[in-house]
């Protein structure tokens, strides 16, 4: 203690509690430490100035009051003034570990902030989605079906048995004053129904009026040498008969399918008062029935002009071969001897030498002046 300052008032202390024994003498020669009551291996008090370097070494490290070994090198003769450097380079770098630290934890915090947020953005936009789908549908179904009804009209200006039938169809203005945009329903209803109809109408047509063609052509013109006479007379006869049949028969299955298909597109569409809807599919079927049945009508017509030409092609052929070969009328005598008619056919129905007269040709010439109406009507 008198060695280094008037420290020995706290010498006292060193040859007690965790400095007893062979380490008693350090307090007496290391002041600082005796002052903070640590104590250290003896040698470490020669040198001039360790005082101050003990001091604050106690303070910093020693302050516990126990006898800590210097941690850097405990050989005898290593410099206090290195020990003290390296402390202070120690606490630098753990000063400067705090500011690192703070700033990533900041940076973290800012990382869990910006997630929130994004999530928070995301559920904000997945309720607009939510409520805008919501909004359309509640939309299509006061309005009508917007999507539907363009859907409708695409196919209905596609696929339609004749190009552009909705340029065709009889639409009353005053019946879709509130909603326009359902006319496009009249022509593809009125197209769905013709598809529904039109081949068993024509097949039937046309197989009753060929039949009956070909049995009266092959009597009456058995005795006419004039293919082309022959075959005049069978089209006028066969379209006469196949329009007629398809006309009276496709009439009111046609009624019935249009007002169905209509009905259902309608309900398809939109929303609508149901006696308003009846009374929609009521009029606009009505108002274009008479199209449908020209449709199925010249459908059957043409059909059956095909079809009896190529059952009497055989009858055309051999007129024309025999008149370029033998230069004679051709007279068909198989009709006598076939027992497909009667032997006591009236005079005036018998086939007689020179083909039919004029006023019997009459008969299958008035087929093409017989109007529509009148021939559906019989």
């Amino acid at each position: 203690g008198a060695r280094r300052g008037g420290y020995g008032s706290f010498g006292a202390g060193c040859g007690s509690g965790p400095c007893a024994g062979p380490r008693a003498g350090c307090c007496s020669r290391v002041g600082g430490g005796g002052s903070a009551g640590g104590c250290y291996p003896p040698g470490y008090g020669d040198s001039v100035g360790f005082t101050a370097a003990g001091s604050g070494y106690a303070q910093a490290v020693g302050s516990s009051g126990s006898c800590m070994a210097p941690p850097v090198n405990t050989a005898p003769g290593y410099a206090p003034s290195q020990m003290a450097a390296t402390y202070a380079a120690a606490r630098q770098v753990w000063q400067q570990a705090q500011p690192q630290q703070a700033q990533q934890q900041q940076q973290q915090q800012a990382q869990q902030q910006a997630a929130a947020q994004a999530a928070q953005q995301q559920a904000q936009q997945q309720q607009q989605a939510q409520a805008q789908q919501q909004q359309q549908q509640a939309l299509g179904a006061q309005g009508g079906g917007a999507a539907a009804l363009a859907a409708l009209g695409a196919a209905a200006d596609a696929d339609t048995v004749i190009p552009n039938l909705a340029s065709y169809v009889q639409i009353n203005p005053a019946l879709f004053s509130q909603q326009p945009q359902l006319k496009r329903v009249v022509p593809l209803a009125l197209d769905r129904a013709i598809r529904e109809i039109i081949s068993p109408v024509v097949e039937r047509s046309v197989t009753i009026s060929c039949v009956t063609t070909r049995e009266l052509m092959l009597k009456d013109f058995a005795m006419e040498p004039d293919e082309m006479r022959m075959r005049k007379a069978a089209q006028l006869m066969v379209s006469n008969l196949a329009g007629s049949l398809a006309l009276v028969t496709c009439k009111e299955p046609l009624r019935v399918a249009c007002s169905n298909h209509m009905r259902a597109l309608l309900q398809q569409a939109g929303s609508l008062d149901v006696q308003l809807m009846e009374q929609l599919v009521q009029v606009c079927s009505s108002d274009n029935l008479d199209l449908g049945c020209t449709l199925i009508e010249k459908a059957a017509t043409e059909k059956a002009v095909r079809d009896v030409e190529e059952a009497l092609a055989p009858a055309f052929a051999i007129r024309r071969k025999h008149r370029e070969q033998t230069g004679l009328p051709y007279y068909d005598m198989s009709i006598f001897t076939s027992g497909r008619y009667p032997t006591g056919l009236p005079e005036a129905l018998r086939p007689k030498p020179g083909g039919l007269l004029p006023t019997q040709r009459r008969v299958y010439e008035d087929f093409g002046r017989i109007p529509r109406g009148v021939a559906a009507a019989a």
